[in-house]
This record gives structure tokens, sequence and C-alpha cells, in this order.
């Protein structure tokens, strides 16, 4: 079962939700992010690594694939890295955290794991704070 993770995008101004799926499974050591990703998503891949490795947590060696659903809405920009990386620990079984789906998680890692800012927080913390049954219909 994958490891899913909580996170937002932008589309225009407004935010909507988006599932982080993290799956490690077998086969040649690589990583695709499927989900209407632009450039700078694509780019999470060697940020993420470069994060794990340098937090002293093991980067698998197996084929990982991450989906960004809905797959319907394109997304942007790098405030996806530490939803992937969380993912990405929690399906290797190298972090334990509870209730993660009662949360949510937005920030840019820089190669030495620390956190940066990313743009269009508010919107996120905006729709963050509708109910999720009004979600499915906004």
């Amino acid at each position: 079962m994958a490891s899913i993770v909580n996170s937002f995008a932008i589309s225009g101004v407004e935010g909507y939700p988006v599932d982080v799926e993290v799956k490690e499974i077998q086969g040649q050591p690589m990583i695709s992010i499927v989900g209407l990703g632009d450039t700078a998503v694509k780019e999470a891949r060697e940020r993420v690594e470069a994060a794990i490795t340098d937090s002293r947590y093991v980067f698998p060696q197996k084929k990982i694939v991450i989906n960004l659903a809905l797959k319907e809405l394109k997304k942007s920009g790098s405030h996806f890295d530490l939803a992937i990386a969380l993912g990405l620990l929690l399906e290797t079984n190298q972090l334990k955290l509870s209730k993660t789906e009662e949360y949510c998680y937005v920030g840019e890692l820089s190669l030495n794991a620390s956190l940066r800012s990313c743009a269009g927080i508010l919107p996120m913390t905006i729709i963050a704070t509708v109910p999720v049954t009004n979600l499915l219909t906004y």
C-alpha cells in the first residue's frame, strides 16, 4: 500500500488539495513523478534525494513512483518537496508519524534538508480551513 501525504497546489489564486502518493516497487533504481507536474515538480527528485541523504536517512535503491493526485489539474512549484520526502521516508519505514492524514505538508527542501519558504501559502491555508466534506464539491 502506498504512503499518502497531504499537500496543496494552486490554480490561479485558489488552492486545492493534492494527495502525494509514494510507492516503492522492485525495479531499476529511479524516481518517476506523475500527475501533471511542471519542471520544478520534476526537479524534486534531486532535491529530495540530496535532502534525505544529508539527513542521514537511506535513499532507497529501488524504483519509486510518486503520484500527485488529482491528475486532472496541472501542478507547479517546488513546495511538494517536503510531502514527497515524508512520503518516501514513511514508505520505506524509516520514519513513523501518527495521524499524518490530519496534517498537510508544504515546503521546498534545500540540498542540505533545510526548509525554504514558498509562494502561495495564503490560498493553501484558506483551502485548508474548508471542511473535508466541502472540498469534494469545491
